[in-house]
C-alpha cells in the first residue's frame, strides 16, 4: 500500500479521535467520517509502520446510523468528529472505544456505564478561540481544518452560542476597515450571558479603545474587552501579557450556589450544564 492508492474498506470499529478502523490486506487503515459496518472508498494519505491513514471519497454501503451533519462546515472543519451520526449513537461509540482502551491497558476485560448524556449537545460551549488571517485580500476566521493550519472560514457553528459567530463576523469586517493585525479572537460567555472578548495580537494595538467601544456598542452583552500580546510563533494561543481595554476584569460563572470569577487566562469547564 502506498500514498495515492484507492481502496475499498469495511469499517470494523471506531477508535481514537473518532477514526474508523478496518483491515486491508492485513494492514490497519483508519479514516475520519466513517462508521462501524460501513463499506467505504478511501484514498491513502499517509502510510506508517503499523497503520495507514485514508481520506473518505464516498460511502458505498452506509450505516443505518449515518445522518446528515448539522453544520455545513463539518467535513472541512476540524472541530467535530461525530456529526455524521446521532448523539445517542455517538455515546455508544465513545463508550465502546473508551472501554477497549482501558481493557487493553489493564490487560483484562472491563465494563462501565459510559459517558453521561448531556441535556443539550448543541450551542453549549462557553469558550471559543478563532484564528484570524488574511489570504488573498480576504479576512478569514474560524477553526483549523483537521490536521492543518488552514483556516476554515466559519459562518455558523452549532456548538457555540450564535452570538459568538456574530461577533466573529463583526471582527472580520473590522480587520479590513481598521487594518488590524489580529492573530486570534478569544470569546468567553458567563452563566448570565455576559461575554468577555480578548484580541490576541503580535503587538499592542494603537486603536484598541476605539475598537472596544465600537464592539460594546454593537454587542451590549460584551462586558469585558482585553488585549493579549503573544509574540511567540508557536501553537500556543495566549501570551503572558493581558491588558484590560474596557469593562470588567472578570467574568462570572455560576455552578449551583458557587460563583467563580474567571479571568481571560483562567481554565474553566466549557460545558457548565454538563459539569452540574
Amino acid at each position: 500500500m502506498k500514498v495515492g492508492d484507492r481502496i475499498v474498506l469495511y469499517i470494523e470499529k471506531v477508535v481514537w479521535e473518532g477514526k474508523g478502523l478496518g483491515h486491508y490486506n492485513g494492514q490497519v487503515v483508519m479514516a475520519d467520517y466513517v462508521l462501524p459496518g460501513e463499506k467505504v472508498r478511501l484514498v491513502i494519505e499517509e502510510v506508517k509502520k503499523d497503520y495507514a491513514i485514508g481520506s473518505l471519497i464516498d460511502v458505498i454501503e452506509p450505516s443505518k446510523e449515518r445522518i446528515a451533519p448539522r453544520c455545513k462546515h463539518y467535513y472541512q472543519c476540524g472541530g467535530c468528529s461525530f456529526q455524521h451520526t446521532s448523539y445517542e449513537y455517538q455515546l455508544r461509540l465513545k463508550k465502546m472505544s473508551s472501554l477497549e482502551v482501558i481493557s487493553r491497558i489493564l490487560g483484562r476485560e472491563v465494563s462501565g456505564e459510559g459517558p453521561v448524556k448531556s441535556h443539550n449537545p448543541w450551542y453549549y460551549r462557553n469558550k471559543a478561540q478563532f484564528p484570524i488571517a488574511i489570504e488573498k485580500g480576504k479576512v478569514l476566521g474560524g477553526f483549523y481544518k483537521k490536521g492543518t493550519h488552514q483556516i476554515v472560514d466559519l459562518s455558523e457553528c452549532p456548538l457555540h452560542p450564535p452570538v459568538f459567530i456574530d461577533i466573529l463576523k463583526w471582527v472580520k469586517d473590522n480587520v479590513s476597515k481598521r487594518d488590524l493585525n489580529l492573530r486570534y479572537l478569544y470569546i468567553r460567555q458567563g452563566t448570565s450571558g455576559d461575554i468577555m472578548v480578548t484580541f490576541v495580537v503580535w503587538e499592542r494595538m494603537k486603536n484598541s479603545k476605539e475598537l472596544a467601544l465600537s464592539l460594546v456598542k454593537a454587542f451590549p452583552e460584551v462586558v469585558s474587552v482585553y488585549e493579549n500580546v503573544n509574540r511567540s510563533s508557536g501553537n500556543v494561543i495566549l501570551g503572558d501579557s493581558f491588558y484590560l481595554i474596557d469593562g470588567k476584569e472578570k467574568l462570572e460563572q455560576k455552578i449551583g450556589d458557587i460563583v467563580f470569577m474567571v479571568s481571560p487566562g483562567s481554565f474553566f469547564q466549557v460545558n457548565v450544564q454538563q459539569l452540574k
